[in-house]
């Protein structure tokens, strides 16, 4: 009577670990690629986005961050979105990194897991700019 209760329990508990660790996994890469964006000399002032156009420096942090991503064993094409920027606030250029990824679920029954309201995450960094001019795009 208690088990089919007690199986739902663990497998959105094992759910919720893929999910924390795909999490963890997926935020060192951001911030190890903003770190990388940070220290590039040269890099264009814009927003890139995986949805639209590329400048080259930005495409050199997505890559960077699918690589780190595939390193920790997420398939990168679970990445929906990468976006890329350096704004100017406060008189201060800052590099912003925000990354959403797709999450699939491990256990499924009649097409829903225990967690089917959770369709994925996402994550972000914002550090200075280290260097003090930025190429206009």
């Amino acid at each position: 009577m208690c088990l089919p209760f007690l199986v739902i329990l663990i497998m959105g508990t094992v759910e919720l670990g893929r999910i924390l660790n795909d999490y963890m996994a997926v935020n060192r890469a951001v911030y190890d690629a903003a770190r990388k964006f940070a220290s590039m000399p040269g890099a264009v002032a814009t927003i890139s986005d995986t949805a639209g156009t590329v400048h080259s420096n930005h495409r050199v942090v997505h890559d960077r961050i699918r690589l780190l991503v595939e390193r920790n064993g997420i398939d990168p094409l679970r990445i929906n979105r990468i976006q890329t920027q350096i704004v100017e606030e406060d008189g201060n250029n800052l590099v912003r990194i925000g990354i959403r990824v797709r999450f699939d679920p491990f256990f499924r029954f009649a097409g829903l897991s225990p967690l089917h309201f959770l369709r994925g995450f996402g994550t972000g960094t914002t550090m200075p700019y280290l260097f003090e001019e930025t190429v206009a795009p």
